[in-house]
C-alpha cells in the first residue's frame, strides 16, 4: 500500500522519492488510526455498564487509544509482514532449562507469529524456551487451527524433550488452546495463559470475514460446544479497555484465575512490561 501510494505521488504528482515515501507511510498511520478508533467506538459504549469497577479518566482514555494506535501500526504495518525475513521470530531456540517447560505462544485472528516479536524476546531473556506457531489460512476454522497446535506441541516436544509444554495465548488465541484440548485432550499441555481472549466471544465478530469469525459470535453453536471449565490450569489476563473484546467481561472463564487490568487495549498487550512480567510470573511457578 505504501509502495503504491509512493509510486503515484512520483509518477503523476512529480513528488521526490523520499517525500512520497514519508507521505504514504503517513497516510498508512492515520489509516490504521481511523480503524483503531472505530474498534474503540463499537465496543466501549457500554464497557462500564460491563465493568463499572474499572472506569478511567478522560486522559487515561486517550493514552490507552493512542497506545493502542501504536501499536496496531507496529504490529500490522511493520512486523508481523516481515516477521520471518527482518525481525526473524521463529530464529533457533536456545536448548531448554532443566525442569522448564517449553512455551508455545498462539496467535489470533488475521495475525502471525510476528505477534510475538516483543513478548518473545522477553520471555527468551527470561530463560524460557520460547516458540511461536502460525495458523494458516487465516479465515479457516478454529478447530483447524487446534490440529496444527496439535502437530506443532508434537514437534516441540520431540526436538526440546520432556512431556508437556505451557501455552500462551492472544485473543482467538485462546480459543484455538481450548479447541486443542477438547480434542486431544490435557496430556501434554500443563498449563494455559490466555490473553486478551473473548472466551464466550465477542460482538465485534459479526463484522469479520471467515469460519473462525462465525465461530466466535457470542452464542454461536461452536462457542456453546466448547467446554468449561478448562481441564488444565489456566489464567485469563484481560482488560476493561479491551477495544475488540465486547462485553469484556467475556473474557473471564469458570474454573480460571482471573487478573483484570485496566488502561491497556487489545493489541498494546504484546508491548506491555506489565503483561510480560505477569506472563513471566505466571510461567515460572510451579
Amino acid at each position: 500500500m505504501v509502495a503504491l501510494c509512493a509510486y503515484g505521488l512520483v509518477r503523476f504528482g512529480g513528488t521526490r522519492p523520499p517525500l512520497a515515501t514519508v507521505t504514504g507511510l503517513a497516510g498508512l498511520f492515520c489509516v490504521y488510526g481511523l480503524f483503531a478508533l472505530a474498534t474503540f467506538a463499537l465496543t466501549w459504549p457500554r464497557k462500564l455498564d460491563a465493568v463499572p469497577e474499572q472506569s478511567i479518566g478522560f486522559f487515561a482514555a486517550c493514552l490507552t487509544i493512542l497506545r493502542e494506535w501504536l501499536s496496531f501500526f507496529a504490529l500490522f504495518a511493520v512486523i508481523q509482514p516481515f516477521a520471518d525475513s527482518v525481525f526473524r521470530v521463529k530464529r533457533e531456540q536456545q536448548q531448554r532449562l532443566q525442569g522448564a517447560f517449553p512455551v508455545v505462544l498462539v496467535h489470533g485472528y488475521k495475525c502471525n507469529s510476528g505477534l510475538w516479536w516483543w513478548m518473545i524476546a522477553r520471555l527468551r531473556s527470561a530463560g524460557f524456551t520460547a516458540e511461536a506457531i502460525d495458523l494458516e489460512p487465516a479465515l479457516a476454522s478454529i478447530d483447524r487451527f487446534a490440529d496444527q497446535l496439535h502437530r506443532h506441541i508434537e514437534s516441540c516436544l520431540a526436538r526440546h524433550g520432556g512431556g508437556k509444554v505451557r501455552l500462551v495465548t492472544h485473543s482467538m488465541g485462546g480459543l484455538v488452546a481450548r479447541a486443542y484440548l477438547k480434542r486431544y485432550g490435557s496430556g501434554k499441555v500443563d498449563k494455559l495463559i490466555t490473553l486478551a481472549c473473548g472466551h464466550h466471544g465477542t460482538r465485534i465478530a459479526r463484522l469479520g470475514s471467515g469460519r473462525n469469525a462465525r465461530e466466535m459470535e457470542p452464542g454461536s453453536a461452536w462457542l456453546k460446544a466448547l467446554p468449561e471449565p478448562v481441564p488444565v490450569r489456566t489464567v485469563s489476563v484481560w482488560t476493561a479497555q479491551d477495544n475488540f473484546i465486547a462485553p469484556q467481561t467475556s473474557s473471564r472463564l469458570s474454573g480460571a484465575e482471573s487478573v483484570m487490568l485496566s488502561g491497556i487495549g487489545h493489541l498494546t498487550f504484546m508491548f506491555s512490561e506489565r503483561v510480560a512480567g505477569l506472563v513471566v510470573q505466571e510461567l515460572r511457578e510451579a
